[in-house]
């Protein structure tokens, strides 16, 4: 198991303010993100391939079960994102970010957002910059459950860059883009809890 760090963790990091305070998608120039238009033709390719074992999702969007809240809300767990080499970062709690696996417990689902062949040394660079950027600024912020957690800072970098020409990915569309497409890694582990719930809520139900 790869030994997670706390990285940008502690409030008492600095930081620029102008990286921090700008708006989403204004505070770098990036690239042009427009996958479709880019032309591949003689582009540098990356790697992309996923490594489970190893917990490596390069440019995934990955996420475990919370304990209890994802029993009684299949939906609603915890979130984090892959760079290029498929190192995870994620939100943990106030003015800390995390790297190598999720704050609570290896990947049991994961959405990898783009295909080889759209998977240029240009785009790794533009959505690693995101992602070191996002960090920086969530590192830096009190964490609230509700309204700005792990779910946030992923979709802090995907609208930073304009992810697939949308700059208003959300807590909601993440939820339910992971909960209807996400890729299973440890499937029972993922979905056996609430199964058992929701069958003995059942068995009472039609039990009286």
């Amino acid at each position: 198991m790869l030994e997670r760090r706390s990285l940008y963790g502690g409030k008492t990091n600095t930081v620029d303010p102008s990286d921090s305070n700008m708006p989403e998608g204004q505070n770098v120039e990036l690239a042009d993100m427009d996958l479709e238009s880019e032309s591949l033709k003689g582009a540098k390719l990356v790697d992309i391939t996923v490594n489970t074992r190893n917990d490596r999702y390069p440019f995934c969007i990955v996420w475990t079960p919370l304990p209890g809240i994802t029993t009684l809300l299949p939906f609603i767990g915890h979130m984090g994102i892959a760079d290029s080499r498929g190192v995870i970062y994620d939100f943990a709690g106030p003015y800390t970010i995390m790297e190598d696996n999720l704050t609570f417990g290896r990947t049991s689902r994961y959405i990898q957002c783009i295909n080889a062949s759209e998977a240029t040394e240009s785009f790794a660079k533009d959505w690693d910059e995101a992602i070191g950027l996002a960090n920086r600024v969530y590192s830096n912020r009190m964490h609230n459950l509700c309204w700005d957690n792990c779910h946030s800072h992923v979709k802090n970098v995907l609208n930073r860059i304009k992810f697939r020409d949308f700059n208003h990915w959300n807590m909601g569309i993440l939820a339910v883009w992971m909960f209807f497409a996400g890729k299973f890694v440890r499937f029972w582990y993922s979905v056996l809890p609430s199964l058992v719930l929701y069958a003995f809520i059942l068995a009472l139900v039609y039990s009286t």
